[in-house]
């Protein structure tokens, strides 16, 4: 059964968009085609192209929605910093458990594949919405005043890091709390200011 985050999409739709994610985690970015997405969707081409008219606008859905669910559930701003930080953190582990090694692949592509940037922008633009959070924090004095990029890459890069060597280390890794991960981070890039 398909998780219907993608709700303005009939079936076929949606069936469609999850054989997208599941060609591009099984081929790569660079040998996804119409014919791939298809086959993994459980239709035939033809269908393929009726519901979307081209792979270009099956993969800009697919990544509108994608950030897009992820940014309703946790890029918005509350005036508590550790609040904010697990909720984002424990929405993004979430959902890079969940696509497991698709994240990986496109970070992997996308500063070489202009094709993917371009399916990324509403993503980019998400990334830069959490960077602006973040910077907002970082002028009430709550976050240390370096580099917004650098705190975004301190925050949210371990835990890609993490999922992919999950599985190397399955054995003995620990389950992941967004609580903890946020208490750690916040030790070495918070200010230790009491709230006001």
């Amino acid at each position: 059964m398909i998780e219907n985050q993608y709700e303005e999409y009939d079936e076929t739709q949606q069936a469609i968009i999850e054989g997208a994610i599941r060609a591009a985690i099984k081929y790569g970015f660079q040998n996804l085609t119409t014919k791939k997405i298809a086959e993994e969707a459980g239709v035939n081409e033809v269908t393929l192209f009726r519901r979307f008219g081209s792979k270009t606008a099956v993969l800009e859905t697919l990544f509108k929605y994608e950030a897009e669910s992820i940014a309703t559930r946790a890029i918005f701003y509350t005036g508590n910093l550790e609040e904010d930080l697990i909720r984002i953190v424990d929405t993004l582990w979430q959902a890079i458990k969940k696509r497991e090694t698709l994240i990986p692949a496109i970070l992997n592509e996308l500063p070489r594949n202009p094709e993917i940037r371009r399916y990324a922008q509403h993503s980019i633009k998400k990334v830069q919405a959490l960077m602006e959070i973040l910077e907002r924090y970082q002028g009430e004095g709550k976050l240390r005043p370096n580099s917004v990029h650098l705190q975004f890459l301190m925050l949210i890069g371990p835990l890609v890091f993490l999922n992919s060597l999950s599985d190397v280390f399955s054995s003995n890794a620990p389950s992941f709390q967004a609580e903890s991960y946020v208490a750690q981070y916040l030790e070495g890039q918070g200010t230790n200011q009491p709230p006001t």
